[in-house]
């Protein structure tokens, strides 16, 4: 079994591994895939097809470029017509490259944890005052996302991770909105999942106190 499975290993890494590109979304999100082409049928749409040999359809403006395992970059990507607008392609490259920094080393532990709780411990608070109050339990789960989609991290506490990126306001701008998407997009997951063993927990609650 063993040496089948190292057949099977070598043989897919001969059959992409030489071939895989690369998708540079304009979010900072990478995909790996084998192949792209345009949409014969919408010039604003590419096919690509996925690791997993599954077709994709992407709409070009969520695409930065495409980068071929050989190194070749085909940019996408188009500057806004407003000729005052900053967001150059160079410009454009070093925003994606905060937004990269702030999806692989951003921590959201905290933003789960805190919304995980205030979902558990809301209808849990709630059903102990009467049942029909139970509806409510999602209201401070919405409160404790919109705060958490307010705040953003300072530009002092990105400088700390990165100082080389001081005068470099396209990266800290990618870095910041990005982690404040992140920290929201944890906070609204922990918020459903707390929610969930909330009512579960007062359920069992209330059973047990009749």
């Amino acid at each position: 079994m063993k040496v089948i499975s190292i057949f099977f290993s070598l043989f897919f890494f001969i059959t992409y591994g030489f071939s895989q590109d690369t998708v540079i979304f304009v979010s900072g999100n990478k995909l790996a895939i084998t192949t792209y082409y345009k949409d014969t049928t919408n010039n604003n749409t590419f096919i690509v097809k996925t690791l997993k040999g599954k077709y994709k359809s992407i709409h070009k403006e969520e695409i930065f470029s495409f980068v071929k395992s050989s190194g070749e970059e085909n940019i996408v990507f188009e500057p806004f017509e407003d000729q005052n607008d900053e967001f150059t392609i160079e410009n454009m490259k070093i925003y994606i490259k905060g937004e990269q920094a702030a999806l692989t080393n951003s921590k959201t532990r905290l933003a789960f944890l805190s919304g995980f709780a205030i979902g558990m411990a809301s209808p849990i608070l709630l059903s102990s005052i009467g049942a029909n109050y139970l509806l409510y339990a999602p209201v401070p789960i919405a409160t404790t996302n919109f705060i958490t989609g307010l705040t953003i991290p300072s530009e002092q506490s990105v400088l700390k991770k990165y100082p080389k990126q001081a005068t470099n306001k396209f990266f800290m701008e990618g870095y910041r909105y990005t982690s404040k998407n992140k920290r929201l997009n944890s906070s609204i997951k922990g918020g459903l999942i707390g929610l969930g063993v909330g009512i579960i927990s007062s359920i069992i609650i209330s059973r047990i106190s009749q």
